[in-house]
């Protein structure tokens, strides 16, 4: 404001002989300091410009220091557009401040309303515990009434356990009296315990012994059974076969001629006797010819041929036997079920 009174007043002295109407101008620019100096707003301001523009256009001899003043009252109006334009800003942090804090006041009633629900739960929840306690109480006082049964209880036990103490000093006199009798006790006992032992070692050395005998005397037994098996069914075998292998070696004797199966016997003798190989004598090459006919072969008539021999050793004779009798008992005997009976034809 110093500075705007001074360039009015340089303007007084420099146009004092020139303007006609300085009174006039004078009484304008007064009265702009005047609102200048008052300018409480922005609509102010505004006219202020304007009015200066008016001088101007009125007054071209003034026109630059009229053009100071009209650049100070720009100036002023951009600080005070800048002002409006931060405090428009301002309103609307403002704004967007008091939604948020609406909205947490609303927030806040919700959780004051939950709040107060949760304490009228929790004033109903302490109606019932006082009921509750109410209860334990009553239960405590009973409790306490049973305490004092229980106290005369334990007086009369204590007085029983007196006497009890009493007769445990009696019963370990006598305890200790029946522990020498068993300490005593004790050593007969190991005594027989020992004389038993030593009996058990010994009846067990007389069950191994005897077992050890029985099981040799066994052993010695099934053998002499298996032998005597053995011997029944050779013998059962000798008396049975014997007559049909006769009959046979007739037939088949007829069939190859006396001289060629008395070659054969001869040859079978030293088969035996020497261990040679027979097989490729003319007579047994005959010989299978004719066995191979019934179904046999020179094995199985060496087979027949020994069992004769064995029969010869063993018997004198055997009771005759018809062909139906002899078939009978061949399909009854297990031992004959391998065999086959032949005939010729």
């Amino acid at each position: 404001m110093a500075e705007i009174k001074m360039t009015f007043s340089n303007l007084e002295k420099r146009h004092l002989s020139n303007c006609k109407d300085y009174k006039d101008e004078k009484v304008m620019c007064d009265k702009l300091i005047s609102q200048f100096e008052n300018i409480e707003s922005f609509e102010k301001l505004n006219r202020t410009s304007r009015n200066l523009h008016r001088l101007v256009e009125g007054h071209m001899e003034i026109s630059h220091d009229t053009m100071l003043l009209m650049e100070l009252s720009i100036d002023q109006l951009d600080k005070t557009q800048s002002r409006l334009d931060k405090t428009e800003l301002d309103l609307k942090e403002i704004k967007a401040d008091l939604k948020e804090i609406k909205d947490k006041l609303d927030k806040t009633e919700l959780d004051l309303k939950e709040t107060k629900d949760k304490l009228d739960k929790t004033e109903l929840d302490l109606k019932e515990t006082k009921a509750d306690l109410k209860e334990i109480k009553d239960k405590l006082d009973k409790t306490e009434l049973d305490l004092k049964e229980t106290k005369a209880d334990l007086k009369e036990i204590k007085d029983k356990l007196d006497k009890t103490e009493l007769d445990l000093k009696e019963t370990k006199a006598d305890l200790k009296e029946t522990k020498a009798d068993l300490k005593e006790t004790k050593n007969r006992l190991d005594k027989t315990e020992l004389y038993l032992t030593n009996t058990a070692n010994i009846l067990n050395e007389t069950k191994e012994r005897l077992g050890n005998e029985l099981s040799k005397k066994k052993t010695k037994l099934k053998k002499t059974q298996d032998e005597l098996k053995d011997t029944k069914a050779m013998t059962k075998l000798l008396s049975v076969d014997r007559d049909w292998i006769g009959i046979f070696n007739r037939k088949l004797k007829k069939k190859l001629g006396e001289n060629v199966f008395s070659e054969i016997k001869e040859a079978m003798d030293d088969a035996r006797i020497y261990q040679t190989d027979i097989t490729q004598c003319s007579c047994v090459k005959k010989l299978e010819e004719i066995l191979e006919k019934v179904g046999m072969s020179f094995k199985d008539f060496k087979l027949l041929f020994e069992t004769k021999q064995l029969s010869n050793e063993k018997f004198h004779k055997s009771p005759g036997q018809t062909i139906k009798d002899a078939k009978e008992q061949l399909l009854n005997d297990s031992f004959q079920k391998n065999r086959k009976i032949s005939s010729l034809h």
